[in-house]
């Protein structure tokens, strides 16, 4: 015979009113953060992503370079943006055949013939950029960089070897932070 205790199932329902009416809010924190690192960022005109190990090229057209005048070469546009207070330094290397007695940058082909060249921050070509000397001398940020290269004049009578001639210079971009 089974019996049935009629406390037991009284005694569950008022647990559960009573549990009911004793409900609170309860209320806690959610932490939000970031972490910004002193960064800087390089991009080129137009470009909506960074550039990273590849800030573009100077191109020079030699097509008319037996005139005995200066080449210039394409530009090449970057902007350089850093965190807030973080003003870049930006600087460009000797390159692989830099002639410091010239004080002029060379490219160089397979057979070992010069082409020398000049780096400029301005279009007129009266800026010319040192060796690992800061070029944003106005601690601009974000600093806007066009690069211009001037191929010297070849002299007439040089004897200059046909091909591929070739640099390749390091820019180092630093900040404090």
């Amino acid at each position: 015979m089974i019996r049935h205790c009629p406390v037991f199932p009284a005694l569950l329902l008022s647990a559960f009113y009573a549990a009911t009416a004793q409900a609170e809010d309860v209320q806690g924190q959610i932490t939000v953060n970031a972490d910004v690192a002193a960064s800087c960022e390089v991009a080129t005109s137009g470009s909506t992503t960074p550039l990273t190990g590849n800030f573009g090229k100077l191109t020079f057209d030699t097509s008319s370079w037996m005139s005995g005048k200066p080449i210039a070469s394409a530009p090449d546009n970057l902007t350089i943006t850093c965190t807030a207070g973080n003003a870049p330094v930006v600087k460009i290397d000797q390159g692989e055949n830099y002639d410091p007695d010239a004080k002029s940058w060379r490219m160089k082909n397979k057979a070992d013939g010069m082409l020398d060249y000049k780096l400029f921050s301005d279009a007129a070509l009266a800026t010319e950029i040192t060796p690992n000397v800061d070029i944003n001398t106005k601690k601009a940020n974000p600093f806007a960089l066009t690069l211009y290269g001037q191929m010297q004049a070849i002299p007439a009578g040089k004897d200059i070897p046909a091909g591929s001639y070739n640099d390749t210079l390091n820019m180092t971009i630093s900040w404090t932070g």
